[in-house]
């Protein structure tokens, strides 16, 4: 260590620095308050994926799970649910480490999703559910506001290589040039148990990522013809954002009429 000058009253030796038990507990208070609410939350939401059954155990992993205090507060926290704390728990976040430690043969096959994640669509206006939000009228002479459209939601099993598919719909002009067919889109995620139906009545909804979708090499063919309320012709555009999971990563692809096509790209904040 440097060469520190002394303060015994601060209990500052030398190069030593002394603190009572009833010290050190304060300052890893907050932390373990943090840990056993996060604990908390994921048998809270395991259970009632199990139908209320008393899940078998909680494995403490990582450099702290290996803390035989954190698994005092647990076990005290916990009293009816067995804790598991492997010999080697520092280095258990490693790809597999956490497994081998399981007596049986397990292998993941699923992931809980911590959070809801969707987009805004635009919908036919209700004023029972969209009183006071901002409304348009569309070529058809529709009214419609945005709502959120969850497809992926909190709690729910991710399978392995799932692809969860965000339909999307476009309007273009018959002269449209190659740039009017490049489509920016945002995906946003909640973190609250009952997902919002309107993104402006919940501050946890945040953006999770900016997509853009090139369609410019698309044939007209894949396009609909349609005539709006003035009479004047326009194409819809109709494509699908198609999320695969790859185990903690997302990557993406965009289909029309379920054929790959086109150029997707992601750019996370």
């Amino acid at each position: 260590m440097a060469q520190l000058r002394g303060q015994p009253e601060k209990g500052l030796k030398w190069d030593s620095w002394e603190l009572t038990g009833r010290e050190l507990r304060n300052i890893f208070a907050p932390l373990i308050a943090e840990i056993l609410k996060l604990i908390g939350e994921q048998v809270n939401r395991s259970i009632a994926k199990r139908g209320g059954k008393v899940l078998n155990g909680i494995l403490l992993v990582g450099g702290f799970g290996s803390s035989q205090y954190l698994r005092q507060q647990v076990v005290k926290k916990f009293p009816d649910i067995q804790v598991i704390q492997p010999n080697d728990a520092w280095a258990a976040v490693v790809k597999g480490a956490v497994i081998s430690k399981i007596p049986r043969k397990a292998v993941v096959t699923s992931v809980c999703a911590t959070r809801h994640l969707g987009v805004e669509a635009w919908h036919s206006y209700d004023r029972k559910i969209d009183r006071g939000q901002a409304s348009r009228t569309d070529r058809t002479g529709r009214v419609e506001v945005e709502r959120m459209m969850w497809y992926i939601k909190k709690g729910e099993d991710l399978r392995r290589n799932q692809k969860v598919t965000f339909p999307f719909f476009r309007e273009v002009d018959t002269g449209y040039l190659p740039d009017d067919l490049v489509f920016d889109s945002e995906l946003w995620d909640c973190d609250e148990e009952q997902a919002p139906r309107h993104r402006s009545s919940s501050v946890s909804v945040s953006m999770n990522c900016k997509v853009r979708c090139d369609l410019s090499t698309v044939p007209k063919s894949f396009f609909k013809r349609r005539r709006d309320v003035e009479g004047k012709i326009y194409y819809e555009v109709y494509y699908d954002l198609v999320v695969t999971l790859e185990s903690a990563v997302m990557t993406f692809s965009v289909e029309v009429n379920r054929k790959t096509m086109g150029s997707v790209e992601a750019k996370f904040d």
